[in-house]
């Protein structure tokens, strides 16, 4: 059995200015597990030029608890250029994850907001079970 777990979301383009869209998958951890996120990374299918009122505000949840989140303004991401992977902070917060855990990842536009659109990658590390 693997000792890592990775969970993907594939994200669609722009949604309405101040709009919010959700995605959820459920964790699935085998044998009584848990796991801790090691890594959360974006990697963008467009360009994104940064700006600091009309930005796209990208977070991750793990059972409701936000992990991280990053945003499209000059002094958060920047610019984003598309295909080449960012890694999101993670906020210093309890990163385990536990079997059926929701992990939900979310966008939300300010403004008229910056077409946001790519594949957020989560990687956990399993724990075996004492």
């Amino acid at each position: 059995m693997s000792d890592r777990q990775r969970y993907t979301q594939p994200l669609s383009g722009g949604i309405a200015a101040g709009a919010s869209e959700v995605w959820n998958q459920v964790a699935s951890i085998p044998n009584g597990e848990t796991g801790a996120i090691t890594a959360i990374r974006f990697m963008p299918a467009t360009n994104v030029t940064a700006h600091d009122s009309n930005y796209a505000d990208l977070s991750v949840e793990i059972a409701g608890t936000e992990v991280a989140s990053e945003q499209t303004t000059t002094g958060d991401t920047g610019d984003l250029t598309a295909g080449t992977e960012i890694e999101l902070a993670l906020l210093s917060v309890s990163l385990e994850v536990s079997d059926g855990d929701l992990i939900s990842v979310k966008k939300t536009h300010a403004s008229s907001g910056a077409v946001l659109d790519g594949t957020v990658t989560i990687d956990v590390q399993l724990f075996r079970a004492a």
